[in-house]
Parts: C-alpha cells; sequence; structure tokens
C-alpha cells in the first residue's frame, strides 16, 4: 500500500473516532512504539530461550553419550519451545493493536498533569456514545481545546519507559 493511501485510510479512521487529528496522530505514534519495544522484547527472549536450549542440550549431549533418538527429542523441544515464544511474544504484538482508551490512559499516568482530560477526550468522542450521554457541546467544544492546549507539548512515545526494570 502506498504512502498516500495510507495516510487517507488513516485520516477516514481519524475522522470516524471523532478525535482531533493531532491527538489521533500522537495516540497512534504511541501504540506504533508499544508493539515496537514489546517486538523487540521478545526477539530478546526468543534469543536467550534459544541459546539456553541449545547450549544446555549440547552441554547434555557432551556429558552423556546420548542416542539420537533423545538428541531427536530435545532438538524438537527446543525447536518447539522457540516456535511458540516467537508467536507469543513477536508476531502477536504485532497483530495486536491496544485500545484507544489504554493508550490515552497510559499517557494520562506519565502526564498527570492532565487531569484524565486526554482519557475523556477519547471517551467523548466514540461514535457509539449516543449524543444524549456526551452532555453539552460547549462544554466538549472548551474540553477538547483546553485538552489540545495542554497535550500540545506532549510527547507521546516518550510516555513509555523504555529502562532495564533492574
Amino acid at each position: 500500500m502506498s504512502t498516500s493511501k495510507a495516510a487517507a485510510k488513516k485520516s477516514a479512521n481519524n475522522s470516524q473516532s471523532g478525535l482531533p487529528l493531532e491527538l489521533s496522530q500522537g495516540l497512534e505514534r504511541l501504540d506504533s512504539r508499544l508493539r515496537q519495544i514489546s517486538v523487540i522484547s521478545g526477539i530478546g527472549v526468543l534469543c536467550a530461550v534459544a541459546s539456553v536450549g541449545i547450549g544446555a542440550s549440547l552441554f547434555i549431549d557432551w556429558l552423556w553419550e546420548l542416542p539420537v533418538s533423545i538428541r531427536g527429542g530435545m532438538l524438537l523441544s527446543v525447536v518447539a519451545t522457540v516456535i511458540g515464544i516467537a508467536l507469543w511474544r513477536v508476531f502477536m504484538p504485532i497483530l495486536r493493536r491496544a485500545k484507544v482508551e489504554e493508550i490515552a490512559a497510559i499517557v494520562e499516568s506519565s502526564h498527570p498533569e492532565l487531569h484524565e482530560r486526554l482519557l475523556s477526550v477519547v471517551e467523548l468522542s466514540d461514535p457509539e456514545t449516543p449524543e444524549s450521554h456526551k452532555g453539552s457541546p460547549l462544554m466538549r467544544d472548551w474540553l477538547f481545546k483546553e485538552t489540545m492546549g495542554r497535550t500540545s507539548e506532549v510527547d507521546f512515545e516518550d510516555c513509555v519507559d523504555t529502562n532495564p526494570a533492574y
């Protein structure tokens, strides 16, 4: 798909959601960053498990002279484990998309000074919510403008802590 078609598709999705374009793009960038970090983390786990599995198999084979059937079984178990981890930790994060509300909650937790404005804007922009449940159009407009002003300097991608947990 060309970049212009992808941009048209994204802008069509944005107009359906009712979110201002700047907020929608920021949340999409954060979602992309979250998936990227998950995939990189999954690749790291995959490499570690594959290395340990192969190393343990080689060490066991070095200690004892094993029959071919046991060697094959160890190889199959390592391969099956690696395939399972690849599916679970690498490919699933690529396919899984977080809900807009979840992404907004991540931004809110990183920036408590927003006082849940972003989350409120996302919820009020939901096209499935009846207009009668959204409150005054004047207050919504004020909230959207206030939120746009407060989030203009927020870098959505920096809301994810990529530092190691140790």
